[in-house]
């Protein structure tokens, strides 16, 4: 369960910079952010960086200049093509529903409620 926390908690950083974040939402950063919600349901440290890193990932990223290194570097990669959006589209349902599941399971944890609203 620590090693769960610490990479949602390193997906939090990696999705500071929005290239870096387009990346990682192709490459499944919601699902895996998801994945630990699932599978450590009562546990905090898990639930609250997960939420953390649900913050940053399901924010859609302001659009990369078409020809900016960051922008072809993502086209050239043998990454997801489905845009930033489609992708967070394919996981609100999912996604609102552990938010609220982890609200219910920690109703007296201040930082999750606020990482969850």
């Amino acid at each position: 369960e620590d090693l769960m926390a610490m990479s949602c908690w390193s997906m939090v950083n990696i999705a500071l910079i929005p290239s870096q974040k387009v990346v990682l939402v192709r490459l499944g950063g919601i699902s895996a952010a998801v994945h630990a919600m699932l599978h450590h349901p009562k546990n905090a440290e898990v639930q609250f960086r997960a939420l953390f890193a649900l913050i940053n990932l399901v924010i859609p990223s302001e659009n990369l200049a078409e020809n900016s290194v960051e922008a072809v570097a993502i086209q050239v990669g043998s990454i997801n093509q489905d845009t930033e959006i489609e992708m967070l589209d394919d996981s609100t349902a999912q996604v609102t529903n552990l938010v609220i599941v982890a609200m219910k399971n920690f109703c007296l944890s201040e930082p999750i409620l606020n990482r969850a609203c």
